[in-house]
């Protein structure tokens, strides 16, 4: 996806202005890829999820690989109406803090719903672009 995003857009062909982000199941995904992509992107997003029940050896085994110059920020955000995830979203924010990983988490009032997110992306997206 990538090289054809490159080739068809004006983009910066630079790790430091690429960001994966998803909500859900899809931010899972998004963690997954960043955390064991790191040298493709350098920020995930991740909406209303948080680390798997079970994978936090695997995602420990991905964070320690990760090298300086691949390293990677983490931005996460769940309502307060979303008990489950906002848990998972606190391991894997326990879990960042300990590998000295940047990360923010956002709690606000809402739940595991796109209407709650994407109130919330304004915030993502001045976090994402900080140093552009």
């Amino acid at each position: 996806l990538i090289p054809y995003i490159e080739k068809q857009y004006p983009v910066i062909d630079d790790r430091s202005y690429r960001a994966v982000a998803g909500g859900s199941l899809g931010g899972i995904a998004a963690y997954r890829l960043e955390f064991q992509y790191p040298e493709k992107f350098s920020s995930v997003g991740i909406f209303g999820a948080g680390a798997i029940s079970g994978e936090e050896t695997r995602i420990n085994e991905w964070l320690s690989s990760m090298h300086e110059e691949t390293r990677i920020r983490v931005f996460m955000d769940t309502g307060d109406e979303d008990p489950l995830m906002l848990e998972r979203a606190e391991v894997l924010k326990s879990m960042l803090d300990s590998m000295e990983i940047e990360n923010i988490l956002h709690n606000g009032h809402g739940g595991h719903n796109y209407a709650y997110w994407v109130s919330n992306f304004e915030m993502y997206l001045k976090w994402l672009a900080r140093d552009w």
